[in-house]
């Protein structure tokens, strides 16, 4: 039986940040062929150029935030790891918004939430299942609940800015 010329297939990746869908093909010789022209991203004119400080310790939740927000055409600053990282940058940046995991490499995120506070700076927490009680004094803050899509991220920065 001869194969097609190529196969398509699908490769789903379920992540703590939500799922990320990958469509491709495999030509005869079973390498990955390019992917289909696909249409253009829709853009993000109330976002463009707002810059976002993401302050998220876990790798890939990080990278999922950053790809989202600069896609809406944000400038992102981080994905920052930790406490003492964000508020080293807060000394020489004022970001429009800030993205904060609740807890973060070097401990939670309030001291952060009250530098932001000081500047200025509205800000959002990720929140996971195991954040859902807030005790040290950020339960006024506004959430986007883990996991999360680009819709639920853009309306929280919209939010945000208004």
């Amino acid at each position: 039986m001869d194969l097609p010329s190529w196969l398509r297939f699908q490769v789903t990746l379920l992540t703590d940040a939500g799922q990320l869908e990958i469509d491709t093909h495999l030509d005869r010789q079973w390498r990955t062929a390019p992917p289909p022209q696909q249409k253009p991203l829709p853009s993000h004119p109330n976002l463009t150029g707002t810059s976002v400080l993401v302050a998220e310790d876990d790798a890939i939740i990080g990278m999922y935030i950053e790809e989202l927000l600069r896609d809406a055409g944000c400038i992102v600053l981080g994905p920052l790891v930790s406490v003492t990282d964000a508020l080293t940058i807060l000394e020489t940046q004022r970001p429009d918004v800030a993205l904060l995991d609740h807890t973060l490499a070097d401990g939670t995120v309030a001291p952060v939430a009250m530098a932001l506070t000081e500047r200025g700076v509205p800000f959002a927490l990720l929140a996971g299942a195991n954040d859902l009680e807030l005790a040290d004094g950020l339960t006024f803050a506004p959430r986007v609940a883990k996991p999360f899509g680009s819709a639920a991220l853009e309306h929280m920065l919209q939010e945000l800015l208004n």
